[in-house]
């Protein structure tokens, strides 16, 4: 390793304030530009070397308290909530213990150890810390290695211990997990150095392999919650000769990444290309996030047959109008076809809903009365139906990416008409959801021979049709005001991912209220017309300062 132990501190010191800084930086930046109280901090803040430091150590300290806490909204949604929502939810304790053991290992030890490598990952550190400040590549992946998974070790044994005892397990059994995730995530680390000096290929970095690995990882975990004759790895993973072989492979895998591999100065310095972020592997990386809203040559072509009907009113319009109507014709595919098979989805659950009907009608009425009220689990519902986030990511990728270059494109009236006319579109595609998803409702339940017409039942209907709404402006909100893309296609605005994070966090405990009464009701309905009011008057009076391409 690196012998001089007062090296070790100076790569410490350097890669904690190299970090820290870049995120001090990106929260000044973007809590700069937050109405109201973004001018508290004066643009010399910047300059302000002890204040920053106050800020990056706060920001440190953030950071470790959301990786608690990530950990634990991980095993809850990833492990604990299917086995929940899975028939085996009536199982006894140990049976249930069986189920998370197994769905931890393949997705933790197994697809965490292959789709991700601290060896081999890029970042904006990483880059400084070696092109420009000329680190020696092994101490730098030793120490950052060390640190990232110290970190993560630490902090996922508590939250095993607590998680196991809470489903009848034990502090052995956590304790036994604990350390099969960390032999085999060094046993990941140690195959993903062995196949780059074999084959020159970074196992985590090629799409392929990390796609089949998840199908397969995925399968592996959910598929005994579905099956009830299926082999899960709990029957052997507590065994004693279990414990010894992946101890003894996490070991040679520890001391073969620390001490048996020699060629660090060099292959590093190979995966880290002079080009970095500009370089084609990175941009199919980042533009990898855009792939399903990028256009196709056959997206180009607007004339279908109905367009041609129309053609000549295209033809008439100008300006801004007319090119909302070509960008909105040209998106058929990533934002109208969503739309389409939504609504074929809801279709199609009403037809099995008419099926049922007619096979069990008892079971049939009690689906239908838990559908009318159902409120919380509509709002979570809702959440993944809206297609605005998406239109949003095709707005940018291929219209605002482009023309935010111009001056005439950032005009607070351009920039408040091209919202204006978007967000009347993303609502109306919402509103389309919403209506079939109502319709479906209460039709099943007249089918069923329950009353549609009372205030519970218009209420249910009317929160539907605004969360749709909600949703529609959320979106575009976040979009205008926050901006989050920038032009190497990625997303660096902390706030907005804040933001959402909440938002989904909110609709998700939305969705454990078994029962919605009228208050809850009433109380959906008001934070949705208050938010709306509100998320509003911000962009009319933000947007044409904040919607920029960063």
């Amino acid at each position: 390793m690196v012998n001089n132990k007062n090296i070790i501190k100076i790569y410490l010191k350097n890669i904690f304030k190299i970090k820290t800084s870049i995120y001090a930086n990106t929260f000044i930046y973007y809590f700069k530009r937050i109405w109201l109280i973004g001018k508290i901090l004066p643009d010399a803040i910047y300059s302000n070397i002890k204040l920053k430091n106050i800020i990056s150590i706060i920001i440190a300290v953030f950071f470790q308290l959301c990786n608690i806490l990530k950990k634990a909204v991980y095993l809850i949604l990833m492990i604990w909530y299917p086995i929940m929502l899975s028939n085996k939810a009536s199982l006894q304790s140990g049976e249930v213990i069986a189920l998370f053991v197994n769905i931890f290992f393949y997705l933790s030890c197994i697809l965490g150890a292959l789709q991700d490598s601290e060896i081999f990952k890029i970042t904006r550190e990483k880059y400084v810390c070696l092109k420009y400040m000329k680190m020696n590549p092994k101490g730098y992946v030793f120490i950052t290695m060390s640190t990232k998974y110290i970190n993560h070790f630490v902090f996922y044994l508590p939250i095993l211990i607590t998680g196991l005892l809470m489903l009848g397990g034990t502090v052995y059994q956590a304790v036994v997990m604990w350390l099969a995730l960390i032999c085999f995530r060094f046993m990941g680390e140690a195959l993903q150095l062995i196949v780059y000096d074999k084959k020159k290929i970074i196992l985590s970095r090629n799409t392929g392999f990390v796609w089949v690995a998840i199908g397969i990882g995925l399968a592996l975990a959910y598929v005994p919650l579905l099956v009830d004759e299926f082999f899960i790895i709990t029957s052997v993973f507590f065994s004693l000769p279990f414990i010894i072989l992946f101890i003894i492979l996490g070991t040679l895998s520890f001391y073969y990444i620390y001490f048996g591999y020699k060629k660090y100065d060099r292959d590093i310095k190979q995966t880290l290309d002079a080009n970095f972020l500009f370089s084609v592997a990175m941009e199919n990386v980042q533009k990898s996030k855009f792939t399903d809203v990028a256009v196709k040559e056959k997206d180009l072509d607007i004339l279908s047959e109905k367009d041609k009907n129309d053609y000549g009113k295209i033809e008439k319009m100008s300006g801004f109008s007319y090119l909302n109507v070509i960008f909105f014709k040209r998106h058929k595919r990533q934002i109208i076809k969503p739309v389409i098979i939504r609504i074929l989805i809801i279709i199609i659950l009403f037809a099995v809903g008419v099926i049922v009907q007619f096979i069990a009608p008892n079971i049939a009425i009690e689906v239908a009365k838990y559908l009318v009220s159902s409120l919380p689990m509509f709002v979570f519902i809702m959440y993944f139906m809206s297609t605005a986030e998406k239109a949003c990511r095709a707005m940018f990728f291929n219209c605002d990416i482009s023309l935010l270059r111009y001056g005439f494109y950032r005009q607070p009236k351009t920039v408040l008409q091209n919202f204006n006319v978007r967000l009347l579109r993303i609502v109306y595609y919402n509103l389309m959801i919403a209506a079939a998803l109502s319709l479906a409702i209460l039709a099943f339940a007249a089918l069923c021979d329950i009353n549609v017409l009372t205030i519970d039942i218009a209420m249910l209907v009317l929160a539907i049709i605004l969360i749709s709404i909600f949703f529609s402006v959320h979106h575009l909100f976040m979009y205008y005001i926050f901006q989050p893309y920038t032009t190497e296609l990625d997303v660096k605005n902390p706030f907005f991912n804040i933001i959402n994070s909440i938002v989904y966090f909110i609709c998700f405990m939305c969705m454990q209220i078994e029962t919605a009464s009228s208050i809850f009701t009433l109380c959906v309905l008001a934070f949705t017309i208050l938010y709306i009011a509100i998320a509003l008057i911000i962009v009319y009076k933000k947007a044409p300062k904040t919607f920029r391409v960063k």
